[in-house]
């Protein structure tokens, strides 16, 4: 078995656990570590793992971060602005404005609370594409910024490298992040 499918099994047998909240009183958010390099492999695999977890009795509710922050861009209408100065723009210019629009009233960290605040029994929240976040946000602050707001299980597929128990960093070049949340995969 894969080091990946191993990963999986260990995931779903965590979603099987009676009872959304540990002894600990921790949220039900789990990171679902892999290699960057493994991007390609985790997008072919996950429509097996959708259909596992639907035969477990687990309703699946994949939400792409891609296209959460895109939806964000386009309604701020400022894009066409963007692609005009971008001929001249500084590359981290760009980055900042499109950071300001996720921020500004806090419009990512608002989608998502509206995402996993939603009370359905025997359903999980699979968010995908989260390299797509950077370098525009980190993960790791809308799990601290939700806490106590999740109200069922929140998987996130997490590109990256395990650094401890505890630790990860975000596709393997930001500086490892403690994480309160379950991590999954991600040991050597």
């Amino acid at each position: 078995m894969s080091s990946l499918e191993a990963d999986f099994e260990q995931l779903v047998a965590r979603l099987r656990e009676p009872g959304a909240l540990s002894a600990a009183r921790t949220d039900p958010w789990y990171y679902f570590v892999y290699p960057p390099e493994e991007t390609m492999q985790v997008r072919r695999q996950l429509p097996v793992w959708v259909a596992r977890l639907r035969n477990e009795g687990i309703e699946v509710e994949q939400v792409s971060f891609s296209k959460l922050l895109w939806a964000l861009v386009d309604a701020s209408e400022r894009w066409d602005g963007w692609l005009e100065a971008e001929v001249d723009a500084d590359p981290e210019d760009v980055n900042e404005a499109i950071r300001s629009v996720l921020r500004d009233n806090n419009r990512l960290q608002e989608q998502v609370a509206a995402i996993v605040g939603r009370d359905k029994p025997n359903s999980v929240v699979v968010f995908t594409e989260t390299e797509m976040l950077h370098p525009y946000y980190r993960v790791h602050s809308l799990e601290n910024a939700l806490h106590d707001q999740v109200k069922r299980p929140v998987v996130v597929l997490y590109p990256g490298e395990r650094s401890g128990q505890s630790g990860l960093s975000f596709l393997g070049f930001y500086k490892p992040d403690g994480y309160r949340a379950t991590i999954i995969g991600g040991l050597p």
